[in-house]
């Protein structure tokens, strides 16, 4: 079964993530959510594009740690690729590159309607990108900081999605 997977993760495309050229720090796929986005499909390549603000939030199912590349994307599109490290603190890679962080459960927040409220947590994985004049991603009021942003943007794109029915 390990040959199997291994074949399989070796030769399947690689989706990839786009990240832009001036994100660094924290980034988060918030995912299974009903107003998120689906993956574009690129010229045949499953494909996520950050926005500015480093939360994506998918529709669908995110696959942690499978067969993706990164890239750093400017102004112009132009896409550079950046390598995904496990050791965040070897010195050995220069930056950019990206280190793939934890996935979890945020808060319990209400999913609210006329109807019905639902308590819903926020499922997601983070990522850390080293851009530049990143620091250590331990941080615990950034940390705070990042977590309210995705809670407050979640609860809007909800929102939108009930108003929207």
């Amino acid at each position: 079964m390990s040959f199997l997977f291994l074949y399989v993760y070796n030769y399947s495309t690689p989706k990839i993530i786009l990240i832009p050229k001036d994100l660094e720090g924290n980034l988060r796929v918030v995912y299974e959510e009903k107003c998120g986005l689906n993956y574009d499909n690129i010229d045949g390549v499953k494909t996520l594009k950050f926005p500015e603000n480093g939360i994506l939030i998918l529709n669908e199912d995110f696959d942690r740690h499978i067969n993706y590349k990164y890239y750093i994307v400017d102004n112009l599109g132009k896409r550079t690729e950046i390598p995904e490290v496990l050791d965040f603190k070897s010195n050995v890679h220069g930056r950019p590159y990206v280190s793939v962080g934890v996935s979890g459960t945020l808060g319990q927040t209400i999913e609210a309607n006329s109807t019905n409220q639902e308590e819903k947590g926020i499922t997601y994985t983070e990522f850390y990108v080293y851009n530049k004049d990143s620091v250590d991603r331990n941080d615990y009021k950034s940390q705070q900081k990042f977590d309210s942003l995705t809670t407050a943007i979640v609860n809007q794109c909800r929102q939108e999605k009930i108003a929207s029915h």
